[in-house]
Formats: C-alpha cells, structure tokens, sequence
C-alpha cells in the first residue's frame, strides 16, 4: 500500500531560517511566511511503500511524473 503526502509551497517574506538552531538559540526567532498552492494544486509530494522490509521513497511533481529518490535505509 502507498502512503502519498503532498503539501503547499513556502514563500518566506522576512526573517526566513531565522527560527533554525543555532540562531533562535541564541537571538530568538521569527519568521512570516505563505503557503502557495500551483495552477489550484500543492506542489510538493512524496509517496512511500514498504516493498521485502525495505522502504522505498519517490517524489511526486506537481504533473505527477515521478522521479525515484535513492533507497532509504
């Protein structure tokens, strides 16, 4: 059985990775951003499937093409 996820687009207007360690351990952080959908759909995609004990990974384009990513461990 495949798993598939997918999730909108990021635009980071101010403050992008400023809430990633290090820098908001040491100075705080704050970030604004907006989700983007592409032509009315998310974008960003992966599908999953557990195949003899081993995952495998792809990713998924927005014209649903999929490209296959190197095998998870």
């Amino acid at each position: 059985q495949w798993v598939t996820v997918e999730a909108p687009a990021r635009i980071d207007l101010a403050g992008g990775w400023s809430d990633t360690p290090p820098v908001c351990y040491e100075h705080g952080g704050a970030v604004v951003n907006a989700a983007i959908l592409v032509d009315g759909q998310r974008p960003l995609g992966a599908k999953a499937k557990r195949l003899d004990g081993k995952p495998v990974l792809t990713f998924q384009t927005l014209k649903g093409k999929n490209a296959p990513v190197e095998e998870a461990q």
